[in-house]
């Protein structure tokens, strides 16, 4: 039973994941360090770099010269133990 129950999970974490992954707009999820924990493609190509390369690293200072407002935003979020769930402004 399990076995069974692992395999369910892996199913359903996959299909979230192609989920995210095919959303038109830019998704970016960071933990409590502002490390990158995913970004979908259409992210990487509004800030013109790859994030998936950058996964598992601090990201936030990085977004600062391109996304300012992204930043702060990821910032706040992540010192006030916020969710922010939609966050908008200029890509330099």
């Amino acid at each position: 039973m399990l076995r069974v129950q692992v395999s369910e999970d892996e199913r359903v974490r996959l299909r979230e994941a192609d989920i995210l992954r095919n959303i038109r707009r830019g998704i970016i999820t960071v933990d409590d360090a502002g490390v990158l924990l995913f970004a979908n493609p259409v992210a990487s190509d509004l800030l013109e770099f790859d994030l998936e390369e950058r996964m598992g690293q601090p990201i936030i200072e990085e977004l600062r010269t391109t996304a300012p407002s992204l930043a702060d935003a990821l910032d706040r979020a992540v010192r006030d133990r916020v969710l922010a769930t939609r966050t908008e402004g200029m890509v330099r």
